[in-house]
């Protein structure tokens, strides 16, 4: 009996030791209770932004996981002349059980430190050790099913946008060509890097809501949109889906309200990756 109350007591005072551990990151190194236990290392790679692309490191130089900035990109159509960007995340990718996932961006500032209370959330320090639990559990906190998210939609997006296209080329006649670029609206100029492609122009300013045309190079009208003055949405309406997208303009975190121009390039960017204009 008596040493089974010490057997007990030896439990506790480990579990009290696991539970007060001081989980820290400096200079590269994630401390334990001030002992330098794995190491940060920046990953230096063509096509890889280095403060974006790291890998963690036990003591011994063994790799336990990279943390890749990784892009992803939609089928490219014939009027672009490479691969348009559909979003960047990370690619999370763990040796021990040989698992990949992607993950939406959570930013480099404070990277590391941002590492070593995640994985300390996720239980990785109780055995060090990337079990299914804990690689589940950090892959959780990372918002994963945002990233399954991301890929659904390039995906969706990819099946769409080749039939798209394919009606917008019988319709309207081939799209214009163009090098896949940042899209933005000025002045009701849409441009798709540093071409311009199409252009917005209003039809009706009422009360109610603010109605555009959307033209294309060739000055056919491939839609029609509207940005609605008493709640913060729009949608526009292609000539050859002929359905509505529904778009919800949100604050920016200082509460201010998106531009028109903001609002009409949310527009322009669905018609440019939907293979409508």
């Amino acid at each position: 009996m008596k040493k089974l109350g010490l057997v007990i007591i030896s439990l506790l005072l480990n579990l009290s030791a696991i539970q007060s551990q001081d989980v820290s990151f400096k200079k590269g190194f994630i401390r334990i209770d001030k002992e330098e236990k794995f190491e940060l290392v920046k990953i230096k790679k063509e096509g890889l932004l280095p403060f974006r692309s790291f890998t963690l490191k036990n003591m011994k130089g063994e790799n336990l996981l990279y943390i890749m900035d990784t892009s992803f990109y939609f089928q490219q159509l014939p009027c672009e002349t490479k691969p348009r960007l559909s979003f960047g995340a990370y690619a999370i990718i763990s040796t021990e059980l040989n698992q990949t996932t992607i993950v939406p961006h959570f930013g480099a500032l404070n990277f590391g430190k941002r590492l070593a209370k995640d994985l300390e959330a996720a239980g990785f320090f109780k055995d060090e050790k990337f079990t299914e639990p804990v690689y589940e559990k950090y892959l959780e906190i990372l918002n994963v099913e945002e990233g399954k998210n991301l890929i659904l939609f390039r995906d969706t997006t990819d099946i769409n946008r080749e039939k798209n296209y394919e009606l917008t080329k019988e319709q309207f006649g081939e799209l214009y060509k163009r090098q896949p670029g940042k899209i933005k609206v000025a002045e009701g100029k849409i441009t798709d890097g540093i071409k311009e492609v199409g252009k917005f122009k209003m039809k009706s300013k009422g009360s109610y809501s603010h109605v555009y045309e959307i033209i294309n190079k060739e000055g056919y009208t491939i839609a029609k949109a509207n940005l609605f003055q008493t709640d913060n949405r729009g949608n526009v309406k292609p000539v050859v889906a002929n359905e509505f997208k529904w778009f919800n303009y949100k604050k920016d975190k200082d509460g201010v309200e998106p531009s028109v121009d903001s609002k009409l390039t949310q527009i322009a960017k669905y018609l440019i990756e939907a293979g409508l204009l």
